[in-house]
């Protein structure tokens, strides 16, 4: 059960993004779902950090990171970070539902809006 969560809480590009992409990769996501989305750049571990808030679903500040391969400059992914109460078996419907709901949009992104 575990495994699948992490499965879920992980979403792989089909290629890597530059910071400009990036911010329009998060710009469509806030369109489509439609949401807050505020984010914040670490150079130093090359991890775009942040969190979603939902217009339309009562989800506050959700926790998210675009992160980098090894030694690539490109972000490769997006992560919805899981807390020890996940670890636990503990289970929130509604975030897993934004959880997908993001994985389609950035699936329609990269085969239409890219």
């Amino acid at each position: 059960m575990l495994d699948e969560i992490v499965k879920r809480s992980s979403i792989n590009f089909p290629w890597g993004l530059t910071l400009e992409q990036t911010g329009e990769l998060v710009k469509y996501i806030a369109t489509k779902l439609p949401a807050d989305i505020n984010y914040s750049l670490s150079m130093k571990s090359k991890v775009l950090g942040g969190s979603i808030s939902h217009k339309e679903k009562s989800l506050k500040f959700i926790p998210f990171q675009m992160y980098s391969k090894k030694n690539e400059s490109k972000l490769a992914g997006l992560r919805f970070p899981l807390s020890p109460e996940w670890e636990m078996g503990g289970r929130r419907p509604k975030e897993m539902e934004l959880w997908d709901d993001v994985r389609a949009i950035i699936d329609d992104y990269f085969n239409n809006g890219s």
